[in-house]
């Protein structure tokens, strides 16, 4: 995306283009970035190297594939979000950054969560206990057709 603005002159996105000012080398800043795995590349690993990987066509090349988008939707816009993201989003806003961010382009930002952090919290439990409901008539099914 910072390439596709720079080719449109949104900006600048090359970094021997950039001044920068101040008394700082930009070598030396430490951003304090966190990586790791989200639930959705473990997700993935399972699926191409892991024990999942004897499902990779049932999960990726069935009708079943578009519930994936859905349940990434629910899980980040219905429980992440609401519960933790939402709050990060608030504390970013009150930094200086945050606050020169909330005024660009004179429009507020919009952060609100698309639910409230209890109504999240208890559509979660109502997925893992419907989850856990079909996996057990699932399983029952399979005992069954023995």
């Amino acid at each position: 995306f910072i390439r596709l603005g720079n080719e449109q002159g949104l900006g600048i996105g090359e970094f021997k283009n950039i001044d920068i000012v101040g008394d700082v080398d930009p070598e030396e800043v430490r951003w304090h970035a966190r990586t790791g795995e989200t639930f959705a590349s473990r997700g993935q690993k399972m699926i191409y190297h892991g024990p999942l990987k004897p499902m990779e066509q049932l999960l990726l090349q069935t009708p079943l594939v578009p519930w994936s988008y859905a349940a990434s939707r629910s899980y980040y816009d219905g429980l992440w979000y609401p519960l933790i993201g939402h709050k990060r989003v608030e504390e970013a806003l009150q930094s200086k950054w945050g606050r020169h961010f909330a005024e660009y382009g004179g429009m507020p930002a919009k952060t609100k969560a698309l639910y409230e952090p209890k109504t999240a919290a208890a559509a979660g439990l109502l997925g893992v206990a419907a989850s856990a409901l079909a996996l057990w008539w699932l399983a029952g099914r399979s005992k069954k057709r023995r």
